[in-house]
């Protein structure tokens, strides 16, 4: 299971964040422990609610994780793409400093997901369940 250290600084003062609807807020900092080393994690909605939200939040249906991932895409928080006959998502700014291992460690993660075919600049919303 990944581990991530999240920057609260990053994230109380985000506009990205703040310009999700209230309710989905909150979720972007339960999802970012899904990034493998590279930032990348499956962006398939029944994979996010069993790692997620089932021993906590078992309320939470496949329609509410599918409408919280649309709106991370929209407002460029998570970048998605089809590879391998997966849609995988990454995390825009996942890779700035002391958030993920440095490139030259990631080598001892083992088998990691497709890295993403697009640089980590948050200049697009993403694309691929939209």
């Amino acid at each position: 299971m990944p581990k991530r250290f999240v920057d609260g600084e990053a994230l109380w003062l985000s506009d990205r964040v703040k310009s999700l609807p209230e309710d989905l807020r909150l979720h972007y900092a339960n999802w970012i422990p899904l990034a493998e080393a590279n930032g990348v994690f499956e962006a398939d909605p029944e994979r996010i609610l069993s790692r997620v939200y089932s021993f906590l939040l078992p309320d939470i249906g496949t329609k509410d994780v599918l409408r919280a991932l649309r709106a991370l895409i929209r407002v460029g928080l998570v970048k998605t793409w089809r590879e391998n006959g997966k849609t995988w998502g990454y995390f825009i700014g996942i890779a700035k400093g002391g958030r993920l291992p440095p490139p030259s460690q990631l080598e001892k993660f083992g088998k990691l997901p497709p890295s993403p075919p697009f640089a980590d600049d948050g200049s697009d919303s993403g694309a691929g369940l939209e």
